[in-house]
């Protein structure tokens, strides 16, 4: 990462390069995106089960197939200790830099006339809840890919100060600078943070993505593991 960073700013000088390096070079790491690709794969999970048992699991299977479109990038959303989902590069060392890709699928992402999005789950507090500023000590770290898995689909990023957060109700909804300024708002101790953001403020990778040509096939592939799990113990019997 960083011999691109610096390859980039040798175009790009100044401050406002250093600003917006990891958004410089996201937009380079998704140059290479197979948009294609993509769109068959949230055509292949639209069509799984939608309860919450398969819900969980189509989040990981679309987070997963995203790190491995992307050029030298890692799943780590089953790693507590990075934070995130995707990381790039791919390194083993925390310590090292990087950018964190937080993953936000959303079925129906735009939900009104306005270009608004619909409810955005950002952060799930512990046990009784944390104070929504500590949430959002780790959500700024993060660079968000938001994806709408309704077709037509839908992919794009913000940076997660252009995110307005809430805990109840919409009205009541604060960028990061105003909740800065808000002691009693950013004490507020919840146990979920949500947010949402207006179209006009998204970064567009790909959107009304549909591919009429792909044929889905009832294609389970968490049946199909179930299945093999199972075989491991009864092949012999």
């Amino acid at each position: 990462m960083e011999h691109i960073a610096i390859k980039i700013q040798s175009l790009f000088r100044g401050k406002k390069c250093r600003k917006n390096i990891n958004y410089i070079i996201l937009k380079f790491i998704f140059s290479h995106f197979n948009l294609l690709q993509f769109t068959n794969m949230l055509h292949d999970t639209y069509y799984l089960p939608d309860d919450n048992h398969y819900r969980f699991i189509k989040s990981t299977m679309r987070e997963y197939t995203i790190s491995k479109l992307l050029p030298k990038s890692k799943y780590v959303g089953d790693n507590h200790i990075w934070n995130t989902d995707i990381i790039y590069p791919d390194i083993e060392n925390i310590e090292k830099k990087h950018i964190k890709m937080e993953i936000k699928c959303v079925k129906g992402l735009f939900s009104n006339k306005k270009g608004d999005t619909g409810a955005i789950i950002i952060k799930n507090g512990r046990g009784e809840g944390q104070s929504i500023i500590s949430l959002l000590q780790s959500v700024l770290k993060n660079i968000f890919i938001l994806i709408d898995t309704e077709p037509p689909f839908s992919i794009s990023y913000c940076n997660p100060k252009e995110l307005l957060f809430y805990t109840k109700s919409k009205k009541d909804a604060k960028k990061y600078e105003d909740i800065l300024r808000d002691p009693i708002f950013s004490e507020t101790i919840t146990a979920e943070l949500k947010a949402y953001i207006n179209k006009k403020n998204l970064n567009f990778i790909g959107d009304n993505l549909r591919n009429i040509n792909h044929i889905n096939k009832n294609y389970d592939p968490v049946k199909e593991m179930i299945v093999k799990f199972a075989d491991k113990y009864t092949d012999n019997l």
